[in-house]
């Protein structure tokens, strides 16, 4: 959820009530986790119930990284975006090349060139992040005579926007 968005928790309980709430900084996005913890007295017995909520700016930049797999003269790296974070709440706005050598990535059925600055472009913007994200890069001539100078991981970064239901 995002700052202008409202949270509503309801708790049955018998006994006496006490809720604990504690924030948490998100490094990687920005954003914050709210934890509140409800715990109640009865009978000289506690018992708690957690509820944690994912408060993220309107905008947040995340990577996009998967494993590299040697196929012919190319390296590829293609998976999902943990669609259990993400799924569909959030849109690209625009992706960047982070992985230092140029990519070929294809997405929600669109493919872009991303070379290997890290200027971004916007030829998945509107897609959601949700779904798989296949990267491309053909090997160079001193890959193609030495594997072990492979990358291990592609990478992009994505910067998303939240949208709402």
């Amino acid at each position: 959820m995002t700052a202008d968005d409202t949270l509503k928790v309801n708790w049955d309980v018998k006994g006496k009530p006490t809720l604990l709430v504690s924030e948490t900084e998100l490094p990687d996005s920005g954003g914050r986790v709210l934890e509140m913890k409800l715990v109640v007295e009865k009978n000289g017995k506690e018992v708690n119930q957690v509820v944690q909520v994912e408060m993220l700016p309107k905008n947040t930049t995340t990577s996009i990284t998967f494993s590299t797999e040697l196929r012919g003269d190319t390296l590829v790296a293609e998976d999902e975006k943990n669609p259990g974070v993400w799924g569909d709440r959030f849109e690209v706005l625009s992706v960047s090349n982070a992985s230092g050598r140029p990519l070929t990535v294809t997405h929600a059925n669109r493919t872009a060139s991303l070379n290997k600055s890290e200027m971004s472009s916007n030829a998945f913007a509107g897609t959601p992040v949700e779904g798989r994200w296949i990267f491309k890069s053909l090997l160079t001539q001193a890959e193609k005579g030495d594997h072990s100078l492979l990358p291990e991981r592609l990478t992009i970064n994505a910067t998303l926007t939240y949208k709402r239901r």
